[in-house]
């Protein structure tokens, strides 16, 4: 149950830090489906605890954001060029340009 505190705090963190962290949720959905040993890491409500610390850190910022018209979602997506409509091209390069700020990972 510890590391279910250590990701859930890490999560709601690194969400506070920056929206791209959600794609941490993909990653993880990718790693259950094809890892057996992942499946069982998240078994026994640890994948609950973990998402229940995460929202619970994130929420304050979820909350002003809805009390000010989602205003840094908005400007994520200004800074995107996702206007009215998504277009491939500058939804693609938001998407680099995430990746590209993202350091290299030593195992």
């Amino acid at each position: 149950m510890v590391y279910a505190l250590l990701l859930g705090t890490s999560l709601g963190l690194g969400l506070l830090a920056k929206y791209a962290a959600i794609y941490f949720l993909l990653c993880v959905a990718i790693d259950a489906w094809s890892n057996k040993r992942a499946r069982e890491a998240l078994r026994g409500g640890r994948a609950i605890v973990a998402l229940a610390i995460a929202f619970a850190l994130i929420a304050p910022n979820l909350v002003w954001n809805a009390e000010h018209s989602f205003a840094t979602f908005s400007h994520t997506a200004e800074n995107a060029g996702w206007k009215e409509a998504i277009h491939l091209g500058a939804a693609l390069e938001f998407l680099g340009s995430q990746f590209a700020v993202f350091g290299p990972i030593r195992c």
